[in-house]
């Protein structure tokens, strides 16, 4: 968790890009063995930082959010044609699985004032998310895909994943302190 929030960080310095491979991974892996799929969103970010083509090379990444009574809404940039359920490409999902029979959008939490984090039903509107548990009435901040290997399924129409991201400062010891 500490890796992913540097990376995230890290896409404020000039020049940089991360390619999300969360759903690439088996679930003890940090690295995915296949890693076609791991080249080819590289290459669309190489596509379009470096040779300037005009493409979508990122999945939705965090841009803000905003409590609206006991719920959140959350705002991406990196949409591309809109919000949508996704799954893993067929080398990396099991034969029988369609992310595309998923109802739910999956990997989100909420954090009231206590700072207890509670999983969270989730909807798509427009280029946002809107985040609530009905046991949580005044949310604080919201997660999402915050874990080791979280099952997460929030990607882009161009069928690239969201970016795992949590709301709230980190405690210290997940800052390396």
């Amino acid at each position: 968790m500490i890796l992913r929030n540097s990376q995230f960080k890290a896409l404020s310095l000039p020049n940089t890009g991360m390619a999300v491979t969360l759903d690439l991974n088996p679930t003890d892996n940090l690295h995915p063995p296949r890693k076609q799929a791991v080249g080819q969103r590289l290459a669309l970010l190489a596509r379009k930082k470096v040779y300037g083509e005009q493409l979508v090379a990122s999945g939705p990444l965090y841009g803000s959010m905003k409590v609206e009574g006991a719920k959140i809404r959350v705002s991406f940039t990196e949409t591309g044609g809109g919000l949508t359920l996704g799954g893993p490409p067929l080398p990396y999902r099991k034969p029988k699985e369609d992310p595309s029979t998923e109802k739910a959008l999956l990997g989100f939490q909420v954090c009231a004032a206590d700072g207890v984090w509670t999983p969270a039903s989730a909807e798509i509107s427009g280029q946002s998310v809107v985040v609530w548990n009905d046991s949580v009435s005044h949310p604080l901040h919201v997660s999402y895909a915050w874990g080791n290997y979280p099952k997460a399924n929030l990607y882009n129409k161009e069928d690239l994943p969201a970016a795992p991201f949590r709301t709230d400062d980190l405690p210290d010891f997940l800052k390396g302190k």
